[in-house]
């Protein structure tokens, strides 16, 4: 069967295996120049006129970007867009330099600068993973920096779009105070510390990383699927109030909160949980991937990669035709 795409972002939900009709899936030198070969030697950056982290208004610039003196050109390429955008929002000349020249009080460093071993995280970057990413604000400078030029990509796209406030009537760039912001990346992570009883299989991921998950599989009933929620490196417990329970709740529904029994065998290398009416979850550790089947054999969805940030889990996969996801994440492709 035709088999969609999927992307979700939630940190609970139910995946349906019977056949519905509709479908909730969660999921620089002087005047701006940035060959750092013109840039006065004095060029001090003004005092921001309030309280708020402030990288530009009205023709002010408070911050200068600096970038590796060994950047790449995509990496100046995306220095560029930062500058740019700064500077077209709040018609302020913002500098760009690397980092060879003299550190000033307030700096937007991006990419692996010099300066980047003062930030207490940049000692664990490799917890970040292979194509991760973090933006942090820390002390006066501001931080982009990540495991790979696609990643700083991302890193970049999510300052401007999600971190960076633009108010061009005020003509303001500004972000929130002490904004720390962590994508890690290990896609393809092992499976490990796997448990389970009559009702739930567990299991880690990225087991001693920023980016360790814990997941757990229950099944709800025939009607309702199965249920897969997750839970950070920092939280001990799995809440029972999910996303798909509170999406239920905002419709004016009562949740679902039954489990019914599984049972857990391992077959072929691979640790299967099978349902009263024989649907199976098959997890498979090395690398991860968690398989769902409908009572008939047939695959209703596969979810290969996970991510995570600070607050919240992403899986990608595929869905069967007819099949469903539910729960409160970023994006809807049909209602």
């Amino acid at each position: 069967m035709k088999q969609k795409h999927f992307f979700v972002r939630v940190l609970s939900f139910l995946l349906l295996l019977s056949v519905l009709t509709a479908a909730f899936v969660g999921c620089a030198g002087e005047s701006g120049t940035t060959d750092g070969t013109t840039t006065p030697d004095k060029q001090t950056p003004e005092t921001p006129s309030s309280t708020a982290v402030t990288l530009a208004e009205d023709g002010k610039a408070y911050y200068k970007i600096v970038y590796p003196l060994s950047a790449s050109q995509s990496t100046m390429a995306l220095v560029e867009r930062v500058r740019t955008a700064l500077e077209d929002a709040t018609g302020a000349t913002v500098i760009a330099n690397h980092d060879s020249k003299p550190e000033e009080t307030h700096e937007l460093r991006i990419g692996n600068v010099k300066r980047m071993d003062a930030l207490a995280v940049y000692k664990n970057f490799g917890d970040l993973g292979d194509n991760g990413y973090a933006i942090e604000q820390a002390g006066n400078h501001i931080y982009l920096y990540a495991n790979g030029e696609n990643a700083l990509e991302a890193a970049v796209e999510h300052f401007l779009s999600g971190v960076l406030a633009i108010d061009l009537v005020k003509k303001t760039a500004t972000l929130s105070e002490g904004v720390k912001l962590r994508y890690t990346d290990h896609k393809n992570g092992n499976a490990e510390e796997i448990s389970f009883d009559e009702t739930y299989l567990s299991f880690l991921l990225n087991k001693g990383s920023l980016s360790e998950t814990g997941i757990r599989v229950s099944f709800t009933g025939t009607d309702t699927g199965w249920r897969i929620q997750s839970r950070t490196r920092t939280e001990s417990e799995f809440e029972d109030i999910g996303a798909s329970q509170r999406l239920s709740l905002s419709l004016g529904e009562a949740p679902v909160l039954t489990t019914e029994p599984i049972e857990v065998t391992e077959e072929n290398g691979q640790t299967v949980a099978t349902a009263p009416d024989g649907s199976r979850a098959v997890l498979s550790t090395t690398p991860f991937s968690l398989t769902f089947y409908t009572p008939g054999g047939q695959v209703a969805s596969s979810f290969s990669e996970l991510t995570s940030t600070t607050d919240s889990s992403t899986v990608v996969g595929d869905l069967m035709a007819g099949a469903a996801v539910f729960g409160t994440g970023e994006r809807f492709d049909a209602v």
